[in-house]
């Protein structure tokens, strides 16, 4: 993983222990690797690849006051200076650490409400004796932390805050039971117990004698927005906020990396850089599949360099343990399809460019249907059930546990749960070696549209004419995957395609699963792949060896009995096998990186 690392050894040696910083920086994943330690105990570092141009490693402001290091970007660096300092400074805003050190010494953390980007910061206050921490607007860039003993450990991997831990480290059995029934964890929580990802819009810090936290932001905000009264109103400031962030975080001087695949959100990224930038677009799937053969239509429109990276039965299972484990296993393997693109991504270089987001927020994606309680969505969205799952009647409770300890509303509560911990982790953390952009979380546009009255979002109703509006090459005569047909076909036109599709899925389905067929899947046949040859001596020498690290958190003999009846085709459980067997790589990942588990 890349990123920040570092901690304050307070009621210790008062000085920070060379080797626990060999042990953090170790882990981390980098070619680039910058640290410093400070007068008291205090520990800054990060790892990095080098993709943007931050020429310093830990900055300090003008008055020496603060040191800082960010992991990631601050966009628009020098309208910050210029709304916080009355100035820009050339040299500050050609740098994401230097920006921070000139606005921490002139604002302390007062810019942060108006700081654009994914980023973490890392700092000492030196008059105070205070080490803080902070996370971006929506908490997209990770940092992990533990806190105990009188001293704090910080980092973007959270294998290095273990590492770093005084003593043995426990594996949380809630959280592993969250893991298993929801595909991730709620709250803050992580997979040990005493070490927790800050939320989003944090503030922490720590003196010698207390700690405290607190939010620059919170989703209460969207409250205060201006939302237009008709919907037409509201079309046009979509679009006017839609072209700005566009323009904002569009790479300047950089190749934009497009992963583009048959739905709105990357198409409508894709269409939406300037003419004349360095564009790839890159798509993974079945070569057949409509993914693929509406990607290669979009790409023709623009003319630019457009990469197919075939999956199918020989490759899917490459490199997907690895990957899970390199974002803290916070995602079951099986969704690690983007993991095939990695090699393509860092030849490529520059920014990536990805469309997530966009069907959850203006897309109404999250919104409950008419006739079904909010809760009762909830629970259907976020509980993805399987044999090894928690009881059903815990797993709600559970889930509206979360959702009402929020206090958001449930659509708002699924971006920020699912959104953030799990979706995002598969699509900002398996990417090492790029930087990436959410365009569609943008601090400005995602609290506006979230803000829009739900009629007017539900079934992609505004996102339709929005899109059709502001490109319409890209939408009037490409089909959308997801219905079949162009944004604006007519109803009937869709229906008609829809009868096709489910008698297609269900004669794919019946040749997958009860035939055994490796047929062209519309995506990918993950089904069928997982019971090959090779597959089949994969997962048994993983997870039915005698050293198998697994049975010691989950019910054995049920276990391995799902997985005898997957592979040898009386159930269906690819998901669950996965699950597994993504669990018993992150078990050996911990253990050949020295974490104790107590």
């Amino acid at each position: 993983m890349l990123g920040l690392y570092g901690g304050w050894w307070t009621a210790q040696t008062g000085e920070a222990d060379p080797s626990i910083a060999l042990k953090m920086a170790g882990v981390m994943q980098g070619s680039h690797s910058e640290q410093a330690r400070l007068p008291g105990g205090v520990l800054l570092g990060r790892r990095h690849h080098g993709v943007l141009d931050q020429r310093s490693s830990v900055a300090t402001s003008a008055d020496g006051r603060w040191s800082v290091v960010v992991d990631g970007e601050l966009l628009e660096r020098g309208r910050l200076l210029r709304q916080h300092l009355g100035n820009c400074d050339a040299l500050a805003a050609q740098d994401s650490g230097a920006t921070a050190a000139a606005l921490l010494g002139a604002a302390g953390f007062a810019w942060l409400a108006d700081a654009h980007g994914l980023f973490t910061l890392a700092g000492f206050d030196h008059r105070t004796e205070t080490l803080f921490l902070v996370t971006d607007r929506f908490g997209l860039r990770p940092l992990y932390v533990h806190a105990a003993g009188g001293a704090v450990q910080f980092s973007s991997d959270m294998v290095a805050v273990a590492l770093a831990a005084t003593g043995d480290v426990a594996l949380s059995p809630t959280a592993l039971a969250e893991w298993i029934t929801f595909g991730m964890f709620l709250d803050d929580a992580t997979w040990f117990a005493g070490i927790r990802q800050l939320p989003g819009a944090t503030i922490a810090q720590w003196s010698r004698t207390s700690s405290s936290e607190r939010r620059y932001w919170d989703w209460s905000a969207i409250e205060r927005q201006h939302v237009p009264r008709r919907e037409t109103h509201a079309l046009d400031e979509v679009c006017e906020r839609w072209l700005h962030v566009a323009h904002r975080q569009a790479p300047q001087d950089l190749r934009a990396v497009v992963p583009l695949s048959g739905g709105l959100d990357s198409r409508l990224l894709f269409a939406s850089l300037p003419p004349g930038a360095d564009v790839h677009a890159l798509t993974f799937g079945v070569p057949s599949s409509p993914d693929v053969r509406i990607a290669q239509a979009v790409a023709a429109v623009r003319g630019c360099p457009h990469h197919l990276l075939p999956i199918d039965s020989g490759n899917w299972l490459q490199g997907r343990l690895a990957a899970s484990n390199q974002t803290g296993c916070l995602v079951n393997a099986i969704h690690a399809h983007n993991v095939i693109g990695l090699p393509l991504l860092r030849e490529l270089g520059g920014i990536c460019y990805d469309g997530y987001g966009g069907d959850g927020t203006i897309g109404g994606q999250y919104l409950a249907p008419p006739g079904t309680s909010a809760a009762d969505y909830l629970v259907q969205r976020l509980s993805s059930g399987g044999p090894l799952a928690m009881d059903p009647g815990a797993a709600r409770a559970r889930i509206l546990e979360s959702w009402r300890r929020s206090g958001l509303p449930p659509d708002l509560f699924q971006v920020e749960a699912r959104g953030r911990r799990f979706i995002n982790a598969g699509t900002l953390r398996m990417r090492l070696g790029t930087e990436v952009r959410l365009p569609f979380l943008d601090a400005d546009f995602m609290p506006f549209v979230m803000a829009l009255p739900e009629n007017w979002r539900a079934k992609s109703r505004l996102y339709r004419r929005m899109v059709t509006r502001l490109h319409p090459r890209y939408f009037e005569k490409i089909a959308w995957e997801k219905t079949g047909v162009p944004v604006g076909a007519p109803v009937w036109q869709e229906r008609i395609v829809n009868i096709g599709r489910r008698i297609d899925a269900r004669v794919r389905t019946i040749a997958s699963y009860r035939l055994g067929l490796d047929v062209a899947a519309s995506y990918v046949n993950y089904e069928a792949w997982s019971r090959t040859p090779d597959t089949r001596q994969a997962f048994e020498g993983l997870l039915l060896a005698g050293d198998a690290r697994w049975p010691q958190w989950i019910d054995a003999d049920r276990g391995r009995q799902i997985v005898r009846d997957h592979l040898d085709g009386r159930r269906c459980r690819t998901d669950a096998v996965m699950g597994l067997a993504s669990l018993e790589s992150w078990l050996r990942h911990l253990d050949q990186a020295g974490v104790r588990l107590g």
